[in-house]
């Protein structure tokens, strides 16, 4: 089964290990030294975040 392309903010939270609250509150306030979700590809649709799975792999340093 191929991953979707898209990830929600409980599945980046659970790809990090980080709980959703955490993630959520790391995007609206980053956190010098920590990766700034705000630099991942994301889109917002009727209020719900989306973020590209690509973008987060990269951020990781999973991907080139």
């Amino acid at each position: 089964m191929t991953p979707k392309p898209i990830m929600t903010d409980a599945e980046v939270a659970a790809f990090f290990g980080i709980h959703k609250r955490t993630f959520q509150d790391r995007v609206a306030k980053p956190v010098k030294g920590e990766i700034d979700p705000n630099t991942i590809e994301h889109a917002t649709i009727g209020g719900r975040r989306f973020w590209v799975r690509e973008s987060v792999m990269k951020v990781a340093g999973v991907t080139k």
